[in-house]
């Protein structure tokens, strides 16, 4: 216990260490692509399109789990805490540890959306074998695109929040709160 203490306090005092996004001109850059595929106005093109957006939605709720389980960790301290997660999860149980997890700024919209963006993707990727048009995957990908755009703004204003949250205990010249009992299992208390 007392070592995932100082790892949550050691993390706290160390800002470059909060959740964050790995990298913004990678996501950037993935965006760009995400946009040029589209505007080609290829059945191949919305395909990459929508692909690129899937997976940046996806890194943007993972953003948010992270967000959150560090926020709980804060929150519950010393107590431990920790959200289990598989190395690779499918965007369907990202959504659901998103879902999951505590309230955060425009969640409801944001699990929405993705779960709309998802299952958009679901039905372009499997209906591929089946008679459809390229205006109706152009239709679809463009609906990608403004939920990937809702999710994005809403996620990245939910992160900052958080973010605010993480300062304010980072300044708080009380935490770590020096009285902070910590049991056992068997209730005995750690010295």
């Amino acid at each position: 216990m007392k070592e995932y203490t100082k790892k949550i306090v050691n993390r706290l005092n160390t800002p470059e260490a909060w959740p964050g996004i790995k990298s913004i001109e990678r996501s950037n850059d993935l965006l760009s692509v995400a946009n040029d595929s589209m505007r080609r106005g290829t059945v191949d093109g919305y395909l990459a399109g929508v692909l690129v957006l899937h997976q940046l939605a996806e890194e943007i709720l993972a953003l948010l789990i992270d967000d959150a389980e560090f926020f709980i960790q804060l929150k519950l301290y010393p107590y431990p805490f920790e959200i289990k997660r598989p190395k690779r999860m499918m965007f369907g149980k990202v959504i659901d540890q998103t879902e999951s997890t505590v309230w955060f700024q425009n969640k409801r919209y944001i699990v929405d959306s993705a779960k709309e963006l998802n299952r958009i993707r679901i039905a372009i990727v499997h209906g591929l074998t089946k008679d459809f048009s390229t205006q109706t995957v152009a239709e679809q990908a463009r609906r990608v695109q403004d939920l990937y755009s809702k999710i994005h703004f809403m996620g990245l204003e939910a992160h900052h929040y958080f973010r605010d949250v993480f300062m304010e205990y980072f300044t708080d010249s009380n935490w770590p709160p020096k009285d902070a009992v910590l049991l056992k299992d068997d209730g005995e208390i750690v010295s």
